[in-house]
């Protein structure tokens, strides 16, 4: 499929969610996002950080200014086919350095740990190869501990830790070389 065309495809996968003792099996819808899609993003941003409202609110501004003339994006929506709410998001944006792009997935942590969370990084994995990209990275709050670790389970490594000059929160920077 050619990278400028749209992304639908469902996925073939079910993600378990354990929710309050229960289990709940959902179907996962992966598409491209749009730009009707940035408020759902923000409300699954708030509610993967509910602790930085005003973050998640900047970050979002900065995906939605995202040089795309000059620089190389591919997003996606993880959607609940059942209802075509937007339960996560993930992207690779392509800066000045060759073959490196950075990672962002937002997504709650009861869901990032199921098939869910592996269905949009494998997308976006399959993506970086087909841009031959040499290595992928992400600048994550040290208090997001449930992605670090999904991060670490798919080949990251820790490459440094400091605070963030405006409020004072610790930040994680982690890298993975692609082959």
């Amino acid at each position: 499929m050619p990278m400028d065309e749209p992304f639908y495809g469902w996925s073939d996968k079910k993600a378990s969610v354990k929710l309050k003792g229960s289990v709940m099996t959902m179907q996962i819808k992966l598409r491209k996002a749009v730009e009707t899609d940035w408020p759902a993003i923000l409300e699954v941003a708030n509610a993967s950080v509910p602790e930085s409202p005003r973050e998640n609110q900047q970050w979002l501004s900065n995906r939605m200014r995202f040089d795309q003339t000059g620089y190389t994006r591919r997003h996606y929506v993880a959607l609940d086919a059942a209802t075509g709410k937007v339960i996560g998001y993930g992207a690779v944006e392509g800066g000045q350095e060759t073959g490196r792009y950075r990672l962002f997935i937002v997504m709650p942590p009861d869901r990032l740990t199921t098939d869910a969370g592996d269905l949009l990084y494998n997308q976006l994995i399959a993506d970086l190869s087909a841009l031959r990209a040499s290595s992928i990275w992400a600048r994550e709050a040290a208090r997001d501990t449930a992605l670090l670790s999904f991060l670490s389970q798919h080949g990251f490594q820790e490459t440094s830790r400091f605070p963030l000059p405006d409020g004072g929160v610790e930040v994680v920077v982690m890298e993975r070389k692609l082959e």
